[in-house]
């Protein structure tokens, strides 16, 4: 398992997961599978524009992780804001894989096989 995805994981699932939460009186969620991960993937690999907001927010992840570490509280909100509408772009399938995917234990057996699917957006972004 890659660190970058867990990191990627664990900002993108805090914002729209506490969201959800508080929207609905913290509801389980259920189970993300394999199909919803491919779909998603699916969709986000289809769409040029889509696409680009992925890797843009990739990119925008490792910044936020870098200001986290310095404790440049400012700059992480700006950044979480401006990922925030990213997100967006990638649609609401995206949205409920992420708010999902924070409750799969990330080493588990399922958690590597989600993790691997989903990896295979980032061969799509050119650094």
């Amino acid at each position: 398992m890659k660190p970058k995805l867990v990191a990627i994981i664990s900002a993108l699932a805090a914002i729209p997961a506490l969201a959800h939460a508080q929207q609905t009186g913290l509801s389980k969620t259920p189970q993300l599978t394999k199909a919803e991960v491919q779909n998603v993937v699916q969709i986000i690999g289809s769409d040029k524009a889509k696409t680009r907001a992925y890797c843009d927010l990739s990119k925008f992840n490792d910044q936020i992780a870098a200001a986290q570490q310095t404790n440049e509280t400012d700059n992480v909100e700006t950044l979480t804001r401006q990922a925030d509408a990213l997100v967006a772009n990638l649609g609401p399938q995206y949205s409920k894989m992420v708010e999902k995917l924070a409750e799969v234990d990330l080493t588990s057996s399922k958690g590597n096989e989600l993790s691997a699917i989903i990896l295979g957006l980032d061969k799509l972004c050119t650094k």
